[in-house]
């Protein structure tokens, strides 16, 4: 029983930061390009993280430029930056509900 409340709970949270809305909005390979941050992969522009966004989205590896607009649009919405020193996402909670609520369908 708690489980499933501190699990609604949760829900109720990303519903009301706007996960879902957020992520409806992306395109396929900004959404590919976000789950590959939420996962930890680094070297965006590398050969294997464009495959795996290419092959999330159905399509042959996105030449680097196409991946950099990806970033460039998901650091204008606020959802990734490089702070860090290389390419992730800035809220936490978010790539946590992407890494579980994600079906990867794109």
């Amino acid at each position: 029983m708690s489980n499933r409340l501190s699990q609604g709970f949760r829900d109720r949270i990303a519903v009301d930061l706007g996960y879902p809305a957020t992520w409806l909005a992306l395109t396929p390979v900004q959404r590919a390009t976000a789950r590959a941050l939420a996962g930890g992969a680094d070297r965006p522009f590398g050969r294997a993280f464009r495959q795996w966004v290419g092959e999330a989205i159905g399509e042959a590896a996105p030449s680097p430029g196409r991946v950099q607009a990806a970033l460039r649009r998901l650091e204008r919405l606020g959802l990734a930056d490089t702070g860090t020193g290389g390419w992730a996402l800035v809220d936490p909670e978010f790539a946590a509900w992407i890494r579980e609520y994600d079906d990867g369908s794109g």
